[in-house]
């Protein structure tokens, strides 16, 4: 009996001193396994210094970054081309725009106000039914991080009401009265790639104002399948307001308008600023209604209880991060504009309000009157001057084009990412971007997971997977 009662004590005492060792290893700086765990990227990147992360540094390098790149007709006019632009089956980028496009991005902007009465339904249907495959075929992962079972798949294609899309559709003409989302499926709950990163149910984020074509309705009738002027998708209900495509054009069309040049800014329903009213975007536009010393009264689409379109009256304060107009066209002004989301959390296609690679630029451009796709391939091909580079292997020659391209308005990327050049050092290139990646120095891995200055050397950005190098100018 005591020696039964000396090992119980024993192994209380072994097991005491098993969890105090455990706890003092925990506590421990430097624990050899907290080492597995990615730490943040330092302010300065590898290859960088804390000054280029200046946008003065580069604006003081660039050749005439006050000269007007190009007059908002002129932009206007490529816009107009790029409406019209023919990519071929040969061309590099051929296949990857088939299949994203399968996800509802669109290459050519669309015109939802066009749509007219009558639409087939087979290309929204097939839309639905390529969304159902892709579900079917993919593992997701929820915001617990577990895996989507086949009864919540089952649950999310039965949302999509798919037997009810008729053999002819009448689109609804609506606008847009928040800065929002379009999504693959008629849900909120995000579907990750990896476990809390990556939400795939996600396709872009879209703009106050944009005008949208609804084709069909989620089973509950939450959720509308639209077309808008970049993609196609789901997107809330209440998000949209209904009206005739004349006044919707008359309210899209007006031409004295601010411009939001800041990732995000406050707008007030009363001239006092004490009633917020919500957040407007970088690159939204919205029409002048007056402007004093202390700010800019401005004119948003609302939607009534019974859907139908009216305008409200909001205040915007003197001194927030808005433009008169559009941007002037300059190098001066793209780079400013771009470091104005220096250190931008990543948004994997525009996911929490913030932004990807793409969506940074289609965002950052709209500030100019530019109209760019939603995909990063997409937007390197939206100039006459994009230059394929994906065959050059001798490195030097591909970075002495680079340097010889204009900087500020040059972008460079792939089908994976797209970043826009600033310029070079000593002829060592550099560029800003949103990158949603890691990179390891030695054996520690840093995560950036934000908008950061980098080379095209050190963080896995670099020269060899570079296939297009463009220019976003004039079309003469």
């Amino acid at each position: 009996m005591i020696k039964h009662k000396q090992k119980k004590i024993s192994k209380t005492i072994l097991f005491c001193s098993i969890a105090v060792s455990l706890c003092i290893f925990l506590l421990t700086p430097g624990a050899v396994f907290a080492e597995e765990y990615p730490v943040s990227a330092p302010e300065a990147l590898p290859g960088t210094t804390v000054e280029m992360n200046s946008p003065d540094f580069w604006i003081n390098r660039a050749e005439e970054p006050d000269k007007i790149i190009m007059s908002y007709s002129e932009i206007k006019t490529l816009n107009q081309k790029n409406v019209s632009r023919v990519i071929t089956t040969d061309h590099p980028y051929a296949d990857n725009i088939q299949q994203i496009e399968k996800d509802g991005p669109v290459f050519i902007r669309m015109n939802p106000l066009e749509t007219g009465e009558n639409y087939p339904s087979k290309p929204v249907r097939d839309r639905l039914e390529e969304n159902i495959t892709r579900l079917n075929k993919s593992t997701l992962y929820d915001q617990w991080e577990l895996p989507y079972k086949e009864s919540k798949k089952a649950e999310i294609i039965n949302a999509l009401n798919l037997e009810n899309v008729p053999d002819i559709l009448h689109p609804k003409k609506g606008i847009l009265v928040r800065h929002t989302s379009t999504r693959l499926y008629p849900t909120a709950e995000p579907g990750y790639r990896m476990r809390n990163y990556l939400d795939d149910n996600n396709v872009t984020s879209l703009d106050i104002g944009m005008p949208v074509a609804v084709m069909h309705l989620s089973r509950t009738g939450e959720y509308c399948y639209a077309m808008t002027p970049i993609a196609w998708g789901w997107i809330p209900l209440q998000d949209i307001a209904f009206e005739t495509a004349v006044r919707i054009e008359t309210f899209i069309d007006m031409e004295k308008i601010i411009v939001i040049t800041g990732h995000k800014v406050p707008c007030y329903t009363d001239k006092s600023y004490s009633v917020f009213h919500g957040n407007l975007y970088l690159g939204e536009r919205l029409p002048i209604e007056s402007k004093s010393s202390d700010g800019i009264c401005v004119t948003i689409p609302d939607r009534e209880f019974d859907g139908s379109l009216f305008f409200r009256q909001v205040w915007v304060r003197a001194g927030e991060s808005v433009h008169e107009g559009w941007l002037p066209y300059t190098k001066r002004n793209v780079i400013t504009t771009a470091f104005r989301l220096l250190g931008r959390p990543y948004g994997w296609h525009d996911s929490w309000d913030e932004r990807d690679c793409g969506g940074i630029m289609r965002v950052i451009f709209n500030c100019f009157g530019f109209t760019l796709p939603r995909y990063w391939s997409f937007q390197q091909l939206y100039s006459d001057f994009a230059t394929h580079v994906g065959d050059i292997s001798d490195m030097d020659r591909k970075t002495a084009i680079l340097c010889s391209m204009p900087e500020g308005i040059t972008f460079t990327g792939s089908t994976g990412h797209i970043g826009l050049y600033l310029g070079n050092v000593d002829g060592k290139p550099y560029v800003i971007h949103q990158c949603g990646w890691n990179y390891k120095e030695g054996e520690k891995e840093y995560k950036m997971a934000k908008v950061v200055v980098s080379d095209y050397v050190n963080v896995g950005f670099d020269m060899k997977g570079l296939k297009f190098f463009t220019p976003l100018t004039d079309i003469k």
